[in-house]
């Protein structure tokens, strides 16, 4: 029993935190530095690694290698309406 509220607990923090990153990329794209420096103190380098990583295999963000050498992160269209879908659904369980 205590297992799987760990489990649970864990997914949880993993959701939170992926909302997280796209909150950060809702206005525009970001690169790394700025990402970081935005949610530093939210979570460590290593969980934003993670999550920018778990955004792009799910088709949530895109990284993309500007001519100047710069990576930058972006929503994709998808993202953008789950995370419009995650805020009607906590308002709406309010």
């Amino acid at each position: 029993m205590i297992e799987i509220g760990r489990v649970r607990s864990r997914a949880a923090r993993t959701v939170e935190t992926l909302l997280r990153v796209m909150e950060a990329l809702e206005e525009s794209g970001k690169p790394w530095s700025e990402l970081e420096a935005r949610l530093a103190g939210q979570m460590s380098t290593a969980t934003l690694s993670k999550r920018l990583k778990d955004g792009l295999r799910h088709g949530l963000i895109t990284r993309t290698l500007r001519p100047d050498g710069r990576v930058i992160y972006e929503l994709t269209a998808k993202g953008k309406a789950v995370l419009e879908w995650m805020r009607e659904d906590s308002k709406n369980a309010i």
